[in-house]
């Protein structure tokens, strides 16, 4: 039997199996203007090329399927509808289904293939408040405020800094993604986490960004992105396009504050309630990013439990567009407004580059973190920071702990001013293992800046730089170690500089070869220099270096 979709009118018909001998030729060919419409979900057939009467199609089978995706009505039989892309899927009317999937982002198989749901008019959870209007209130105590966080909206977390004058609130500082909220949402505090006086404070959403993944379909309908497994970057709208011209490359900042702002995002109802957090890969290319992070002096921010994670390192680069201004931190790793330390926030197996911008500001590095501890903050990443630092850590909110390097790659230009590491938190203890400094051709000032905490670095190896490690720890009782070191010396003035302000005998130094004229600068007090290679352990108080092992 051959036969003919007719599921509506004016569709064209489906071919059914053939159970018999072939149409006869005299029968002539069946189009459908030869054929008269019947019922609906029937098809017209032939047996031996003798005409049949409709026959029904059986409910939900493929053909019965197809028929209702044309009529718009397939979730009757669990139909899921796949369609070319999310620019196709936004300009159709996809109300009727519970949900549809999409083979790209803008096109077939760009790598933006993904899954959404039907949430009718519900906000979007890839989403983030971009601007928002104050209102201050009066009464509540003068003074600045962290972990404040807001109450009402349709989101499930906001916590932001905010610093209270004259009795009203003065401003407010977010940096975390807060996701989930609507335009017109009005959002308050209680005034026990303002000083415990006050009323009247309001926080109003006036803009969201994003969102990136999700859309709204015509009729306006919300189709929520949903992952099949990782989320990545693509699916946000994200495009490796960089080949080293800023001007004909896209801009992936918003489409990455989308997706961290997503990846980052709260499921229950507190920071306390598992299910927050997760990873975002960003695919192989070269991204280009422009700008800072909803007028913050951070690029991009990490939220806690995020794991920001490229394909391999130079396998994943985002290029910072040379028109930033260098005055602003890269990657914030955590929150800063918190009042206590946070977790799991990581970037990984990519390459950060910042060569091209042709200014830093004094003290800023590529990637910055007041509150994230005790898991590996960075791991295998390339940092060319050109002449910003690469690693800043300090602060080290939440009380002692530590904070993890691992793999880190830091190339600096020659003439680069900001430490390549820098570490200013006296409760953290700052592990830095298998990592790398490199500058030229004039030779960075310092590869590691201590200024406070313990440091733990080892397997480290240093070209180029004036210094190799400066210590400047005046707390007592801080005791670093410095192991399996080499520098080379190029450039090279000391190893290691003890500043004058640094308490004697508060660094183990053990196996550590080098070319430079002076292995330890002892600027302390009464200090006298070590020039030979330290096979260790050895310490230097205020006179001379002493060594178990000369």
């Amino acid at each position: 039997m051959t036969g003919f979709g007719n599921a509506a009118p004016g569709t064209s018909g489906l071919p059914l199996k053939s159970n018999g001998p072939a149409v006869d030729p005299s029968f002539g060919p069946i189009t459908n203007n030869g054929i008269a419409p019947g019922p609906a979900n029937t098809v017209k057939g032939t047996v031996d090329g003798v005409a049949t009467s409709d026959l029904a199609i059986a409910s939900c089978s493929a053909v019965y399927q197809f028929t209702q995706w044309v009529t718009g009505t397939g979730w009757q039989c669990g139909f899921t509808p796949v369609l070319p892309s999310r620019a196709v899927a936004a300009t159709l009317n996809l109300s009727a289904f519970s949900a549809v999937r999409t083979l790209g982002y803008y096109t077939p198989g760009d790598g933006g293939a993904a899954t959404f749901q039907n949430v009718g008019s519900a906000a979007f959870t890839d989403t983030y408040i971009a601007t928002a209007s104050v209102a201050g209130g009066s009464g509540y105590v003068n003074g600045s405020y962290v972990d404040v966080r807001f109450v009402g909206g349709t989101g499930k977390f906001c916590s932001v800094g905010a610093t209270v004058a004259g009795g009203l609130v003065a401003t407010v500082s977010s940096v975390s993604p807060c996701n989930g909220y609507s335009v017109g949402d009005v959002l308050t505090a209680p005034n026990s986490v303002l000083g415990g006086s006050g009323s009247g404070f309001t926080y109003t959403v006036t803009s969201i960004g994003g969102p990136g993944a999700s859309f709204t379909s015509v009729g306006g309908t919300h189709w929520q992105y949903v992952p099949d497994g990782v989320p990545n970057a693509k699916q946000f709208g994200c495009k490796p396009d960089w080949n080293g011209n800023d001007a004909t490359a896209f801009n992936n900042s918003p489409c990455l504050w989308s997706a961290l702002a997503y990846v980052g995002g709260i499921n229950g109802s507190t920071i306390g309630v598992a299910g927050f957090g997760g990873q975002l890969l960003v695919p192989k290319g070269a991204y280009m990013t422009c700008g800072a992070w909803n007028n913050t002096p951070y690029n991009f921010v990490v939220p806690q439990a995020v794991r920001f994670t490229g394909e391999s390192i130079f396998g994943t680069t985002l290029k910072e567009c040379t028109a930033d201004p260098g005055n602003t931190y890269y990657i914030e790793l955590c929150d800063p407004n918190v009042a206590g330390g946070q977790f799991g926030c990581k970037v990984e197996y990519m390459t950060l580059y910042g060569f091209t911008l042709p200014a830093a500001s004094a003290g800023t590095a590529m990637i910055h973190s007041q509150s994230g501890q005790q898991y590996a903050l960075a791991e295998e990443v390339e940092v060319d920071a050109g002449k910003r630092g690469c690693v800043k850590y300090e602060v080290g909110i939440g009380g002692a702990s530590n904070d993890v390097w691992i793999g880190v790659n830091c190339v600096q230009s020659g003439t680069a001013t900001n430490p390549g590491f820098s570490f200013n938190a006296n409760t953290s203890q700052h592990i830095m293992d298998r990592s790398l400094c490199g500058s030229g051709p004039a030779g960075a000032a310092i590869c590691i800046q201590n200024l406070s905490g313990r440091l733990i670095a080892r397997d480290i190896d240093i070209e180029g730089y004036v210094i190799g490690l400066q210590q400047n720890v005046t707390i007592s009782g801080l005791i670093s170690s410095y192991k399996n070191i080499q520098e080379q010396a190029a450039s090279c003035t000391a190893a290691i500089q003890l500043v004058n302000g640094n308490i004697p005998n508060n660094l183990i130094i053990e196996n550590l070869s080098t070319g430079c004229p002076v292995t330890v600068q002892n600027n302390q007090p009464g200090g006298v220099n070590w020039a030979s290679n330290v096979r260790g352990p050895m310490m230097c108080p205020g006179g001379a270096c002493t060594a178990a092992i000369p």
